[in-house]
């Protein structure tokens, strides 16, 4: 780990070695919003010549993608498309690797990883349109035809999670407007290319669950809501507007601990309301 002025180093870690590599990894990896959007598409970007002229003898990924099997869904239909059949060397983030070569890609879709107390600038985020169409339409032919149930679906929180708000309070009021509550590590990677594929309304708190706007249809209407130190964080926005979606924001009431981007907080349900009127208009 380090600040900006120090760092600290831990001497006892695993050493691997390797010779030529392919590095696709960091900005957050374990993330679902980062690997599905920005690090996984990179593979679309490899051919026979690039691989040729930049030979590698494996793809190191970070461990979180062997250990998530949505991710690993992922990497092998990207894989597949690209054609590529390497071994994957799959290292925890307490290893210490060493590479004699290493091909990096940079990222064409980028958000800069925020710190707890420290969001990342705008400035610094750019998207490729067409590199998330050609994702998102490799990935929906890529998994099993799913019957999804609901047209309007609310991007439930286990009380385990962080960032805790007053979730029953706002829940209640969209389940007396025909939502279904859904608990997305309840489903599988195939489920939830289904569920947002086939919703017509979608409500929730901020978070990487949003990255799956980029399986809605055209015209998706969705709300969710963001603190007013967070009021610049345009991930989903852009995702949306990409994808042609209605997404709209609402600000919340107050943050238990202000220094913290991350701490619970409250929103208020009568401007929840109002917008859902204004919207399903």
């Amino acid at each position: 780990m380090h600040s900006e002025s120090y760092a600290l180093i831990r001497l006892n870690r695993k050493k691997i070695k390797l010779n030529r590599v392919l590095f696709l990894g960091g900005n957050g990896c374990f993330n679902y919003y980062h690997w599905i959007i920005e690090l996984a598409p990179k593979i679309l970007y490899l051919n026979e010549q690039l691989l040729e002229d930049y030979p590698v003898d494996c793809i190191v990924c970070d461990s979180a993608i062997e250990n998530t099997a949505s991710f690993r869904k992922i990497l092998k239909a990207l894989l597949a498309v690209a054609k590529i059949d390497l071994p994957i060397v799959f290292v925890d983030k307490y290893d210490e690797v060493y590479a004699d070569e290493v091909l990096y890609i940079s990222n064409m879709n980028n958000v800069v990883f925020n710190t707890v107390d420290k969001l990342s600038s705008v400035q610094y985020s750019h998207f490729s349109p067409s590199l998330l169409a050609e994702t998102k339409n490799i990935l929906i032919q890529s998994v099993k035809p799913e019957k999804a149930a609901y047209s309007r679906i609310f991007l439930a929180r286990k009380e385990t999670q962080a960032r805790l708000y007053n979730q029953d309070e706002v829940l209640g009021y969209f389940m007396t407007q025909g939502f279904q509550p859904v608990y997305l590590e309840e489903y599988s990677f195939d489920e939830q290319i289904a569920l947002f594929g086939a919703a017509e309304f979608i409500v929730g708190p901020s978070g990487a669950a949003w990255s799956n706007l980029i399986f809605c249809q055209k015209g998706c209407k969705g709300i969710s809501w963001l603190p007013e130190k967070l009021s610049e964080f345009s991930v989903f926005s852009s995702l949306a507007k990409i994808f042609e979606c209605d997404l709209r924001f609402v600000m919340t009431d107050q943050m238990a601990d202000e220094q913290d981007i991350h701490s619970d907080y409250k929103v208020n349900v009568t401007d929840l309301q109002k917008l859902y009127e204004k919207m399903r208009d």
